[in-house]
């Protein structure tokens, strides 16, 4: 039996620049389940260090976004989907929330 790892985590795929992340299987490997075990050793090992150099976070549960960012988000979205149906008042407010992240 094999299983897939990731060589880059998942958690800090998404921060890379698009280049790295077009081809995705370029950094999955199969390897057998002792062999997993060791690589996910190594694997938490390694970020534990990058953790502590960079203040990276260690899950994806550490990458919350602060509120004023959610909220920017939020009304980004909310202008792109509804755009010219939002009431011109309501627009101009989700524009500064925007504009203020």
């Amino acid at each position: 039996k094999y299983l897939r790892f990731h060589v880059v985590p998942m958690i800090y795929r998404r921060h890379l620049p698009e280049a790295f992340k077009s081809h995705c299987s370029h950094d999955v490997v199969l390897l057998c389940v002792a062999c997993h075990e060791r690589a996910n050793a190594a694997h938490w090992k390694r970020k534990l260090q990058l953790a502590e150099r960079y203040q990276a976070p260690l899950t994806a549960s550490e990458f919350r976004p602060s509120e004023e960012e959610a909220r920017a988000k939020k009304a980004a979205m909310a202008l792109v989907r509804f755009g010219t149906a939002i009431p011109v008042e309501r627009r101009q407010r989700l524009k500064e929330d925007v504009l203020a992240w």
